[in-house]
């Protein structure tokens, strides 16, 4: 689902405006360009269907938007959740059947290679709901 999601995430000009083909899975790589956009999964539930004829999975993600401002991680987190908040629909080889938003918070992530630019981060936590192929 994680590959899927970038996938859909890429089809939406609103998010690629600001962040091109940016998009990772775990973590951008170093030196990458801002803003950017890194989606981690946290875990995953599986339900059955009450007449057992399929089954159903939940999927919790954290989608998180980094730029070199404030401003700008919450321009490409807005972009996402007004694209993503409750969606429905391929995504990739996956067909999606909800997105619920759990959570939005912003923060500043200070430098850890020693110049003095942080980044800040705008996170969107988000349940996606999908058949498994």
């Amino acid at each position: 689902m994680r590959a899927s999601l970038i996938t859909l995430l890429n089809t939406q000009s609103s998010i690629t405006d600001l962040v091109s083909t940016r998009i990772y899975i775990d973590k951008a790589p170093e030196g990458c360009a801002l803003p950017y956009i890194v989606i981690l999964q946290h875990g995953s539930d599986e339900f059955m269907t009450s007449d057992n004829t399929g089954n159903l999975r939940g999927i919790d993600f954290s989608i998180i938007c980094r730029a070199q401002r404030g401003v700008s991680s919450v321009a490409v987190a807005d972009a996402v959740r007004l694209f993503i908040e409750d969606y429905s629909g391929a995504a990739g080889d996956e067909t999606i059947s909800a997105v619920i938003l759990e959570s939005v918070s912003d923060q500043f992530e200070p430098p850890v290679d020693g110049s003095d630019i942080g980044k800040h981060a705008s996170t969107l936590d988000l349940q996606i709901l999908y058949n498994p192929a």
